[in-house]
């Protein structure tokens, strides 16, 4: 299958600009996580249905692990973008803006379930860039509470609790059929729990 540019037996290769194409092949790479999930999706997956060649991915990304965190963060603006105007940070405000943010995570990880598995997946988190977006998210969400080590550590801990949380929902929710088109109980229930850890920084 084919994605996106040239067929790879042959045919021409439309030209790109290396911005454009690298673009490109995340939007390939990132297209593919259903069909293939984070856990196999390979270089010659995204070449072959990007219509490239495998060194051509290689040249742009250097290794699968950068390609796989390069769809990561793609896959944290499809987020941003789905929660918005609500974001991480915007939990500080009320539990009800809370349950709205967890809601909105249901959704994305409902209609988008192999980007969100990808989110949680420990394989991928250690790499570098990676590791400075949730660093980012960190920030955001202990940013209203001080800057101390305290108040990272917590933060940093409920929102792995949001991410594991919904995906625990999830995998119950495909054999379930329930939906979070409306705020599920279970988003009710997870945001009283990251509330209850909000509101236990102002005491750090």
């Amino acid at each position: 299958m084919v994605v996106a540019g040239g067929a790879p037996g042959g045919g021409k290769r439309a030209r790109l600009d290396p911005a454009a194409r690298r673009a490109q092949l995340v939007d390939v790479a990132f297209r593919l996580l259903d069909d293939r999930g984070a856990a196999t999706l390979s270089v010659d997956d995204v070449a072959d249905a990007a219509g490239v060649s495998r060194s051509l991915v290689y040249a742009y990304f250097g290794d699968r692990d950068s390609l796989v965190a390069e769809v990561y963060l793609r896959v944290l603006e499809r987020l941003d973008e789905a929660l918005a105007p609500h974001r991480y940070g915007d939990m500080q405000r009320d539990e009800a803006t809370m349950v709205e943010v967890v809601t909105g995570c249901m959704r994305f990880a409902r209609e988008q379930p192999a980007a969100w598995r990808l989110l949680v997946t420990d394989a991928v988190r250690g790499h570098p860039t990676i590791v400075a977006a949730r660093a980012s998210r960190i920030d955001e969400l202990a940013g209203a509470r001080g800057d101390g080590d305290d108040q990272h550590l917590v933060a940093d801990a409920l929102l792995g609790l949001v991410e594991a949380g919904v995906l625990h929902w999830l995998e119950r929710a495909s054999s379930s059929g329930s939906t979070a088109e409306e705020p599920h109980p279970a988003a009710v229930l997870l945001s009283r729990v990251v509330w209850s850890g909000l509101a236990g920084m102002t005491a750090l």
